[in-house]
Protein backbone atom coordinates (compact mmCIF):
# COMPACT_ATOMS: atom_id res chain seq x y z
CA UNK A 1 0.00 0.00 0.00
CA UNK A 2 2.88 2.42 0.68
CA UNK A 3 3.86 2.21 -2.99
CA UNK A 4 0.34 3.11 -4.09
CA UNK A 5 -0.04 6.62 -2.65
CA UNK A 6 -3.05 7.32 -4.87
CA UNK A 7 -5.01 4.88 -2.68
CA UNK A 8 -4.58 6.95 0.49
CA UNK A 9 -3.42 10.48 -0.37
CA UNK A 10 -5.65 13.30 -1.52
CA UNK A 11 -4.92 16.71 -2.94
CA UNK A 12 -6.89 19.80 -2.02
CA UNK A 13 -7.31 23.06 -3.85
CA UNK A 14 -8.20 25.87 -1.47
CA UNK A 15 -9.70 28.92 -3.14
CA UNK A 16 -10.19 32.45 -1.87
CA UNK A 17 -13.45 34.24 -2.55
CA UNK A 18 -11.84 37.58 -3.40
CA UNK A 19 -11.92 39.37 -6.73
CA UNK A 20 -9.94 37.50 -9.36
CA UNK A 21 -6.57 39.10 -10.07
CA UNK A 22 -7.50 41.87 -7.58
CA UNK A 23 -9.72 43.47 -10.25
CA UNK A 24 -12.80 45.21 -8.92
CA UNK A 25 -16.36 44.60 -10.09
CA UNK A 26 -16.52 48.21 -11.24
CA UNK A 27 -13.44 47.74 -13.42
CA UNK A 28 -15.16 44.72 -14.98
CA UNK A 29 -18.37 46.70 -15.54
CA UNK A 30 -20.55 44.43 -13.41
CA UNK A 31 -22.13 44.28 -9.97
CA UNK A 32 -20.27 42.81 -6.99
CA UNK A 33 -22.35 39.64 -6.75
CA UNK A 34 -21.92 38.73 -10.41
CA UNK A 35 -18.19 39.46 -10.35
CA UNK A 36 -17.63 37.44 -7.16
CA UNK A 37 -19.42 34.46 -8.73
CA UNK A 38 -17.41 34.73 -11.95
CA UNK A 39 -14.17 35.26 -9.99
CA UNK A 40 -14.72 31.97 -8.21
CA UNK A 41 -15.37 30.15 -11.50
CA UNK A 42 -12.23 31.67 -13.04
CA UNK A 43 -10.11 30.87 -10.00
CA UNK A 44 -11.36 27.27 -9.74
CA UNK A 45 -10.76 26.57 -13.41
CA UNK A 46 -7.38 28.35 -13.28
CA UNK A 47 -6.17 26.25 -10.33
CA UNK A 48 -7.61 23.02 -11.75
CA UNK A 49 -5.71 23.73 -14.98
CA UNK A 50 -2.48 23.95 -12.97
CA UNK A 51 -3.32 20.67 -11.27
CA UNK A 52 -4.20 19.02 -14.58
CA UNK A 53 -0.87 20.06 -16.15
CA UNK A 54 0.93 18.71 -13.10
CA UNK A 55 -0.85 15.36 -13.39
CA UNK A 56 -0.44 15.18 -17.17
CA UNK A 57 3.14 16.41 -17.51
CA UNK A 58 4.51 15.62 -14.07
CA UNK A 59 5.31 19.23 -13.24
CA UNK A 60 3.67 22.53 -12.51
CA UNK A 61 5.60 25.74 -12.71
CA UNK A 62 4.69 29.27 -11.79
CA UNK A 63 5.93 30.80 -15.00
CA UNK A 64 4.26 33.12 -17.45
CA UNK A 65 3.27 30.45 -19.96
CA UNK A 66 1.54 28.33 -17.31
CA UNK A 67 -0.29 31.42 -16.06
CA UNK A 68 -1.42 32.32 -19.59
CA UNK A 69 -2.83 28.83 -20.12
CA UNK A 70 -4.55 28.76 -16.72
CA UNK A 71 -6.02 32.26 -17.19
CA UNK A 72 -7.27 31.29 -20.64
CA UNK A 73 -9.06 28.27 -19.23
CA UNK A 74 -10.57 30.28 -16.38
CA UNK A 75 -11.86 32.99 -18.68
CA UNK A 76 -13.40 30.45 -21.06
CA UNK A 77 -15.06 28.59 -18.15
CA UNK A 78 -16.61 31.80 -16.82
CA UNK A 79 -17.94 32.85 -20.24
CA UNK A 80 -19.71 29.73 -21.46
CA UNK A 81 -16.85 28.62 -23.70
CA UNK A 82 -15.98 32.06 -25.05
CA UNK A 83 -12.59 33.74 -24.55
CA UNK A 84 -12.49 37.42 -23.54
CA UNK A 85 -9.16 39.03 -24.48
CA UNK A 86 -10.22 42.27 -22.77
CA UNK A 87 -10.52 40.39 -19.48
CA UNK A 88 -7.11 38.80 -19.90
CA UNK A 89 -5.50 42.15 -20.68
CA UNK A 90 -7.05 43.64 -17.54
CA UNK A 91 -5.87 40.70 -15.42
CA UNK A 92 -2.27 41.19 -16.58
CA UNK A 93 -2.30 44.99 -16.36
CA UNK A 94 -2.41 45.78 -20.08
CA UNK A 95 -5.98 47.10 -20.33
CA UNK A 96 -4.66 50.55 -21.33
CA UNK A 97 -1.81 49.44 -23.57
CA UNK A 98 0.81 50.87 -24.06
CA UNK A 99 0.38 52.05 -20.45
CA UNK A 100 1.18 49.25 -18.05
CA UNK A 101 -0.23 48.62 -14.58
CA UNK A 102 1.60 45.93 -12.62
CA UNK A 103 -0.91 43.12 -12.04
CA UNK A 104 -1.34 41.64 -8.57
CA UNK A 105 0.93 38.68 -9.33
CA UNK A 106 3.84 40.98 -10.16
CA UNK A 107 3.71 42.32 -6.61
CA UNK A 108 3.58 38.77 -5.23
CA UNK A 109 6.56 37.53 -7.21
CA UNK A 110 9.89 36.80 -5.53
CA UNK A 111 11.54 39.04 -8.10
CA UNK A 112 10.44 42.27 -9.65
CA UNK A 113 9.11 42.25 -13.20
CA UNK A 114 11.30 44.16 -15.60
CA UNK A 115 10.66 45.94 -18.86
CA UNK A 116 11.88 42.78 -20.62
CA UNK A 117 9.15 40.73 -18.94
CA UNK A 118 6.51 43.18 -20.13
CA UNK A 119 7.96 43.11 -23.63
CA UNK A 120 8.00 39.30 -23.57
CA UNK A 121 4.37 39.26 -22.45
CA UNK A 122 3.40 41.67 -25.23
CA UNK A 123 5.15 39.51 -27.81
CA UNK A 124 3.50 36.34 -26.55
CA UNK A 125 0.02 37.87 -26.91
Amino acid sequence: MILQKHLYQDRLIILSRGNYSAVSAGDMGMDESTWHSLSLIIRLSHECTHYFTRRLFGSMRNNLLDELIADYQGIVAANGGRYRADWFLRFVGLESFPDYRPPWFATQSKRAFTGNDVLYLQCRL
